[in-house]
């Protein structure tokens, strides 16, 4: 018991981790790095309208608003997957039985929640160089 709680859990989160990790918003770029894709793309023929994106100031607060609310959507993404999976794959129940477990699913937002708690440390990590 304790062992496949333990090993779902890590394998949950490092997934939420990965897939949060695949997000490309701009909050995410150094200045350097969205200057280059501009040039990239400038060099391509490609007209972009965020000619003042760069000098955009980014406070850390809106970075980790950014980070929170990326991490946050990933975590609502995976459990609607799970609640899914649960329902059509592992549920041969009664419809009403099937209605019930997405409700009772959906008043703990487990995965929500562990997934801001997470972006704590990844907001200290990628912010505060901590």
């Amino acid at each position: 018991f304790v062992t496949s709680f333990i090993l779902a859990a890590m394998i949950e989160e490092i997934t939420k981790y990965f897939g949060f990790r695949m997000v490309d918003h701009p909050d995410f770029r150094t200045r350097e790095e969205i200057e280059e894709a501009m040039r990239y793309h400038e060099e391509d023929g490609v007209q972009q309208n965020v000619s003042s994106f760069p000098e955009q100031n980014r406070t850390f607060q809106s970075r980790g608003a950014a980070i929170t609310v990326s991490m946050v959507a990933v975590g609502v993404g995976f459990a609607c997957c799970e609640n899914l999976v649960y329902i059509f794959i592992y549920g041969k129940a009664t419809v009403a039985t099937e209605v019930f477990i997405l409700l009772a699913r959906s008043l703990f937002p487990i995965h929500p929640i562990a997934a801001a708690l997470q972006s704590i440390g990844v907001c200290k990590r990628d912010l505060e160089n901590n």
